[in-house]
This record gives structure tokens, C-alpha cells and sequence, in this order.
């Protein structure tokens, strides 16, 4: 652990559940820059003050599975980047019982369609899950970009985490 991710009492512990099981074993992503990348976008994009721990379910799929999920819950039928399901859309989660992290929800990215952007951006396959694992996150979190100002803020929080990444070396 570096010192730019140590733990501190005001930053939540992140619970990652990580499924890559619909990919081929040679596409598969490092399981700990998964996990890693999306604490980070929770200590980002979390309210000051809160500690309570917080689980997300984090896939990683192929451009068939996520264009179902895509039809399938947002009515359109093509596939996406990153799509993120919260628990608490619009809520005010409850506690959680005792001990228990508190539930955030899921996120669902597409592999195939993190490679084709990737190349068309011209950085690597790293930088483009960590940025889609962020944006991901921070809509769990209940941050949203409805305007160029909300973009904005959401941009730097996103930014925020691939710096992080970049400094320690892992993108």
C-alpha cells in the first residue's frame, strides 16, 4: 500500500467483488488494480466524513452481454462503455446492520468496447477500465453529469483517480 492510498478514519473501506468470468482467462484484468481503482473512486467521490464501509460488484463482460443489460434496463439496444446500477438510486441508503458493509450496487463494463476506445484515444487498456471504473463508481456514490458544471466536477474527481494511479506507477 502506498502512502497515497493508506487508510485513514475518514475514508470508507471498499469491498470489490470482481467477476470477469465471461471473458476469456488471456483477456482477464489484475484483480488487485481492479479492486484498487474502485476504492479509489469511492475515497474520491465520497462525502467528507464518511467512513461506514461500502461494497460495490464490479464485472467486467464482453459488447454482447452489456448491450442485453443496456436494452434490457435503459431501452437501448446497442452496447456500452460502463453502465452502473445503484441500490439506492435516488435514496438515502439505511445503515447497515452492524459489522455489514453498506450495499452500493453494480457496475457492468464492457471490455470490447474499453479496447476500441482505448486505441481511438490513444492510451492503454489500464487507463481506459480505471476511468470507466471511476465514472462507474462515482454514479454508485449518486454523482451524475446532467450539465457541462456537474461534468465538470465529475471530470475531476475521475481525474483525480487516474493521477493517483499514474503516481504510483500503476498506469
Amino acid at each position: 500500500m502506498t502512502p497515497s492510498e493508506s487508510e485513514h478514519e475518514d475514508h470508507p473501506k471498499t469491498l470489490v467483488r470482481v467477476s470477469q468470468g465471461d471473458l476469456p482467462p488471456e483477456r482477464r484484468l489484475p484483480l488487485g488494480f481492479l479492486r484498487r481503482t474502485a476504492a479509489l473512486a469511492v475515497r474520491q467521490g465520497s462525502p467528507a466524513g464518511q467512513a461506514d464501509p461500502v461494497e460495490i460488484s464490479l464485472t467486467l463482460t464482453g459488447d454482447r452481454r452489456v448491450h442485453e443489460l443496456n436494452r434490457d434496463y435503459r431501452g437501448l439496444d446497442r452496447p456500452t462503455d460502463v453502465l452502473s446500477f445503484s441500490l439506492w438510486e435516488g435514496q438515502i441508503p439505511p445503515p447497515p446492520p452492524p459489522g455489514q458493509p453498506r450495499l452500493l450496487g453494480d457496475v457492468v463494463i464492457s471490455l470490447d468496447t474499453a479496447v476500441r476506445q482505448a486505441e481511438e484515444q490513444g492510451h492503454g487498456l489500464l487507463r481506459e477500465v480505471a476511468w470507466l471504473i471511476s465514472h462507474g463508481v462515482l454514479h454508485l456514490l449518486g454523482h451524475d453529469h446532467p450539465d457541462p458544471e456537474a461534468r465538470e466536477r465529475m471530470k475531476a474527481l475521475e481525474d483525480r483517480v487516474l493521477a493517483i494511479l499514474e503516481k504510483d506507477g500503476a498506469l
